[in-house]
């Protein structure tokens, strides 16, 4: 069944987000990086004089990592290892600056802020949530860990940037899910709209997709396995199992007596021409798997085949 991470259209989006995100942090990061050490900490003697080499090798060695993912078709997880490596790299770097020295506890970079207010265009709330979790719980451990009062203030701005952020990131939830409502009502439609030409073409069978839905889709709930965009997609796949029969001949498909063999042999065509029928409409892609198999018992040279690939939807 549809599983987000193997859907191309979400991996080329997850793609630009993270393009996006990385050419801004990058960019921020160094400006900030050569302002700082450039200019800022000769103004104010009370700032840290080191440079933050555990983080600069970070994002040096994150690079290839983020090639490798792309390669295997799991970006999606980049973003967390990226985020997770550089707040750990920046603990440790600051762990050994401010141990070796006096200094009260004065830290931050305009790239937290970039961080925390690029979460919505993810649309992610659990990247939400690591990026601004681990970003409190940095300032919240040097607070205890150097016993400053300094750490209050970054994480108060932290979470006012945060509350902004998530009322950012619910909107695009909200714009997403009423597009998404609109397009399922869309292909329900269009699926209601096949079935009733295909039981146009063949009344003997009326009502036939729908019971076969409602007895698949019951015992797919109950496995306890799907989740309901699953169930939805797998609901579709069942209605649609017998579109291939609009390419059957009236005369074969409505033959009152008995077929004969070239006729028979016919009518076992319609699960693959079902499938090659909706291979390239959009949202259907998931019912291939079911249309092609629902007929099994006949297909027995490619039987191994059908069902490893139902083994791995399942």
């Amino acid at each position: 069944m549809y599983n987000e991470k193997f859907n191309q259209t979400f991996i080329y989006e997850e793609q630009r987000a993270l393009k996006w995100f990385l050419v801004l942090f990058y960019t921020v990061y160094l400006i900030y990086e050569v302002f700082y050490h450039s200019f800022y900490k000769n103004i104010d003697l009370n700032l840290p004089r080191e440079r933050n080499y555990w983080v600069y090798i970070w994002l040096i060695i994150v690079l290839p990592i983020y090639i490798l993912l792309k390669r295997k078709e799991e970006i999606y997880i980049f973003k967390y290892v990226f985020i997770i490596g550089y707040f750990l790299t920046s603990i440790l770097s600051e762990i050994f600056i401010y141990s070796r020295s006096n200094l009260e506890y004065q830290s931050g970079n305009a790239v937290e802020v970039i961080a925390v207010l690029f979460t919505p265009f993810f649309v992610n709330t659990r990247f939400f949530r690591v990026v601004t979790g681990t970003l409190i719980f940095k300032y919240a451990f040097f607070g205890f860990y150097l016993d400053s009062e300094n750490t209050i203030g970054p994480i108060v701005l932290v979470l006012i940037l945060s509350g902004i952020a998530y009322l950012i990131l619910i909107r695009f939830q909200s714009y997403l899910k009423a597009i998404k409502e609109s397009f399922d009502y869309q292909l329900q439609g269009i699926v209601k709209g096949v079935i009733a030409t295909i039981e146009l073409k063949d009344p003997y069978t009326r009502g036939h997709s729908e019971r076969v839905a409602h007895y698949a889709q019951t015992l797919a709930r109950e496995t306890g396995r799907f989740s309901q965009e699953e169930l939805s997609a797998f609901n579709y796949a069942c209605l649609l199992h017998d579109i291939g029969k609009v390419n059957i001949p009236d005369s074969i498909l409505m033959k009152p007596g008995k077929l004969s063999k070239s006729e028979f042999d016919v009518i076992k065509t319609h699960p693959s021409v079902g499938a090659d029928a909706i291979l390239k409409v959009k949202g259907l892609e998931s019912s291939i798997a079911v249309i092609m198999s629902h007929h099994e018992r006949w297909m027995v040279r490619d039987i191994q085949k059908v069902l490893r690939e139902i083994q791995y939807h399942f």
